[in-house]
C-alpha cells in the first residue's frame, strides 16, 4: 500500500497519528488561512512563498486554503470534497 504513497512537500501530508502539514505556494499574499471543519487556522508565511502550517485532522475531512480571504481548494488536493472543483478539497491518506 505504501507503493502509492509519494510525499509531497506542498499541498496536505499526513504525518502520522492524525497530523497533517499544510502549505500552499501563495508569495503576493496578505493572509493566508487553513480551513478545516473546527474552523480557521492562520498560516505561517516563509521567505520562499509558502504558507505553512500543521493541524491535527481526520482523513476524508474537507479543507480549504482562505487567501486574503477567499476560500480556495488545494490546487495539489488528492480529493475534492465533490464534483465542484472549486469547493473545498478532502483529506486523503494515501498510506
Amino acid at each position: 500500500p505504501y507503493a502509492l504513497h509519494h510525499p509531497r512537500t506542498w499541498g496536505a501530508e499526513p504525518l502520522g497519528h492524525g497530523l497533517w502539514r499544510f502549505a500552499l505556494w501563495a508569495s503576493e499574499a496578505e493572509a493566508v488561512e487553513l480551513e478545516l471543519p473546527d474552523g480557521r487556522h492562520p498560516m505561517a508565511r516563509g521567505e520562499d512563498g509558502f504558507w505553512r502550517i500543521a493541524r491535527v485532522a481526520r482523513a476524508d475531512a474537507n479543507y480549504a486554503f482562505v487567501v486574503d480571504g477567499q476560500a480556495t481548494p488545494d490546487p495539489l488536493a488528492r480529493a475534492q470534497a465533490s464534483m465542484d472543483v472549486w469547493g473545498p478539497s478532502r483529506l486523503v491518506d494515501p498510506r
